[in-house]
């Protein structure tokens, strides 16, 4: 189930007293993908609905100017996707209709070759195709 974390549980160092995050665990790992079925499968908890959102790995290190680019994005069309050229390690930010557009699609287990060939979007593996 989606969790309210700390930031300073996560980067000690980093953060300011008070700001949070959601995580959601999830049990099985699908080649970087298995986060987009998390949240489509959460998508309607109050922690998790939003207009808009930030797919990134736990690996990801964010500058402090950041939250103001974030802020910046626009999420009135919910099926915007703002993301880099391919390949991208399959890291967007999306309108929350992008989420529905996609479903359960990524609940598809894939293995590493499979991901590389949706994450530069080369096409789809039993359904599962790259967000771009």
């Amino acid at each position: 189930a989606p969790t309210r974390v700390p930031v300073r549980d996560l980067v000690p160092m980093e953060a300011e007293e008070g700001d949070v995050v959601v995580v959601i665990g999830v049990e099985r790992h699908n080649f970087d993908l298995h986060g987009f079925a998390a949240l489509f499968r959460h998508r309607d908890d109050p922690l998790v609905a939003a207009h808009g959102y930030m797919y990134v790995h736990c690996t990801v290190t964010f500058e402090p100017r950041f939250p103001a680019v974030f802020e910046r994005l626009n999420f009135t069309d919910p099926l915007v996707i703002y993301g880099a050229p391919c390949p991208s390690s399959n890291i967007f930010a999306f309108g929350a209709g992008v989420v529905d557009a996609y479903g359960s699609s990524y609940e598809e287990p894939i293995g590493k070759m499979e991901g590389l060939l949706i994450e530069h979007a080369r096409g789809h593996v039993r359904g599962v195709k790259p967000l771009s």
